[in-house]
């Protein structure tokens, strides 16, 4: 009995399928792909008298264009330059808690995204803190736009 018992043991795991873990994506798999499938639709912003926004700007809107291996260096280039900005550096009229408190949001999610580990880049929670960083510079640069716009009639 015991014999016929362990014989059916081994039929039934050996008949077993074992499904292998899913693979996860290795950064050196996609190092050459870029990052954004699609580009993201970046709100410049059009009344930089001093152009004090537009290194930054144009290196946010590189980021479609860095592949993988490179991301970690120009998320450290696009946060060093955010950094050089303070809200001091803003005209008068624009000097105004909302505003500076937007740049803030932005200054963030891109800190976020800067320190996070190169391994993470391919995870859906990075893709995610990316896409926190697009809204928070977009909804910066818009609230820019439309006080400066108000304050220069």
């Amino acid at each position: 009995m015991k014999v016929s018992y362990l014989l059916f043991l081994v039929v039934l795991v050996s008949c077993t399928q074992h499904t292998p873990p899913p693979a996860q994506k290795n950064l050196n798999d996609n190092g050459d792909q870029l990052f954004f499938a699609q580009s993201p639709n970046l709100t410049p912003i059009s009344l930089d008298e001093d152009q004090f926004f537009m290194p930054l700007f144009a290196q946010l809107s590189d980021l479609p264009k860095i592949p993988y291996k490179n991301l970690a260096v120009q998320l450290e280039a696009i946060g060093q330059e955010a950094d050089k900005i303070k809200p001091s550096d803003f005209p008068e009229a624009l000097q105004i808690p909302q505003l500076i408190g937007r740049f803030k949001v932005f200054r963030t999610r891109i800190g976020i995204v800067r320190y996070a580990d190169v391994s993470q880049h391919t995870s859906s929670k990075f893709a995610a803190a990316m896409d926190d960083v697009v809204f928070a510079w977009n909804t910066f640069a818009r609230h820019y736009n439309r006080l400066a716009t108000l304050s220069n009639p």
